[in-house]
């Protein structure tokens, strides 16, 4: 489990994670499906744009 945690901490550390320009903040729905885990009742789109330099 460890290398999966690792594997997403990088993924998400190497890109800047931006809302597409037409949604805004205010108007995103962070309500929770029912169950034993959470997950959103709507999928969270974002756009990945690298920030960091792999020189």
């Amino acid at each position: 489990m460890a290398v999966v945690e690792c594997a997403l901490a990088n993924l998400l550390y190497h890109f800047e994670w931006e809302l597409p320009e037409e949604m805004k903040e205010e108007v995103i729905d962070m309500t929770e499906a029912p169950g034993i885990t959470a997950q959103k009742k709507t999928n969270l789109i974002l756009i990945a744009k690298s920030h960091v330099s792999f020189n």
